[in-house]
């Protein structure tokens, strides 16, 4: 769902029958590719609002998703800090 957005997110490459869920070393497995980039250890101004911009697609990219509304009737089971901050 999230590769299909657009975002980029690690996602499973399918055989050509369109099958994900493989076998490697006798064991169920997904193959995905591996994704470009590396760990800033510093970050600035600029990647924070990377992160912050990929965070609104996320949002965005699974709204309407039933996962959404269990996470959001999570917050129902914190504490009042927890929902206020929210």
């Amino acid at each position: 769902m999230l590769h299909e957005a657009g975002l980029p997110v690690p996602y499973a490459l399918r055989t050509e029958s369109g099958e994900a869920l493989r076998e490697l070393a006798e064991k169920p497995a997904l193959l995905q590719p591996r994704l470009p980039g590396k760990h800033i250890s510093h970050p600035n101004a600029h990647h924070c609002a990377e992160v912050g911009s990929l965070l609104a697609h996320l949002h965005l990219a699974t709204r309407g998703h039933p996962s959404s509304a269990r996470a959001t009737a999570a917050w129902t089971g914190c504490s009042p800090k927890a929902r206020a901050w929210r």
